[in-house]
């Protein structure tokens, strides 16, 4: 059940602003429901006095979004603090979602500090702050996605800083902030193929596959490399992304035309086979320039035309090795 199947269309004007507070991002079961987290929100409308709210618990599962009122009226400017302080007293709400808030409620009252969620959090809220992540379905991916399974061992108390980390044979693990902007540059939909150039530790790889139910195929040249993200998505139990060793720059022309393409290394200019591999109406993301500066580039293919349709500079990726590389 969705917000727009329980408010009356009478009581608003229109379905108003939001302000959210998360209470748990923590994977844990209820009656059979993997709950991804849980929200308090606050949908209000401006009046005279002050704002017109209602409050109502958001429960995302895996099987989809559950959201319920707990309240509405004039709460004033504090109602989601409020809120939270009584939010067991709802007893009418659904079971799952109560189980749910009865879980969060015991543990405030015994709080259990859980290093990786707020390191996680707090690197989630750095890259909101810098504008680098602005879409709910790419922090939901990053979020479901622990970075720290995807560095190396001695790395792992950095996994959470936003920075790029050592892998093997003196690669980089991506950035998380840039991670999340080339993830929403590059608009995944449900059932995009996508190619990655350079996988890195599957760390991208990774989170593409949980924006789409598609293939993604990523190829990368150093065979340590391939093995390290292999074992690493092992680990993480992703099913989707095949990773192959190989020139990246000349694409995968078996497996070609692909509705999304990922090149995660600096290219002078994009590899022509991998634009002769876009399908008409994708989408290719690629950082652009010299071996120190580039642009982030967003091409699309239209009626076998190809459109430059944004351009962000201030990058400095790992060049693009191979035949068509550098």
């Amino acid at each position: 059940m969705q917000i727009l199947d329980v408010i009356d269309k009478s009581r608003l004007d229109r379905i108003p602003d939001k302000s959210v507070r998360l209470l748990s991002s923590a994977n844990y079961h209820e009656l059979g429901y993997t709950v991804f987290h849980v929200e308090l929100r606050l949908y209000y409308k401006r009046t005279q006095n002050e704002p017109y709210s209602i409050i109502t618990i958001f429960v995302e599962t895996n099987h989809g979004t559950i959201e319920q009122i707990l309240n509405e009226g004039y709460l004033g400017l504090h109602a989601l603090e409020e809120e939270a302080a009584y939010i067991t007293s709802h007893l009418v709400i659904s079971e799952l979602i109560m189980n749910s808030i009865k879980r969060l409620d015991d543990e405030r009252r015994t709080p259990m500090l859980n290093v990786i969620e707020l390191k996680q959090q707090n690197l989630i809220n750095i890259m909101k702050a810098k504008g680098f992540l602005k879409e709910w379905k790419v922090e939901r991916a990053i979020r479901i996605t622990p970075r720290h399974i995807f560095v190396p061992t001695e790395y792992i108390e950095h996994a959470y800083e936003d920075r790029p980390l050592p892998t093997k044979s003196l690669q980089t693990i991506s950035q998380p902030s840039v991670v999340a902007k080339m993830t929403q540059l590059l608009d995944v939909q449900e059932n995009n193929k996508i190619l990655e150039i350079g996988c890195g530790s599957g760390w991208q790889s990774a989170i593409l596959s949980k924006l789409t139910t598609g293939k993604v195929f990523s190829i990368e040249r150093i065979p340590e490399i391939v093995e390290f993200a292999k074992k690493n998505h092992r680990t993480a139990y992703i099913q989707n992304v095949e990773i192959l060793q190989g020139d990246g720059t000349l694409g995968l022309p078996v497996s070609a035309p692909f509705d999304r393409i990922i090149v995660t290394a600096a290219c002078k200019t994009v590899p022509e086979p991998l634009l002769a591999q876009l399908n008409d109406g994708g989408i290719l993301v690629a950082p652009v320039g010299e071996i120190f500066s580039q642009d982030m580039v967003v091409i699309q293919k239209l009626g076998g035309k190809f459109k430059e349709i944004k351009r962000e500079s201030g990058f400095i990726f790992a060049p693009l090795i191979g035949k068509f590389g550098f």
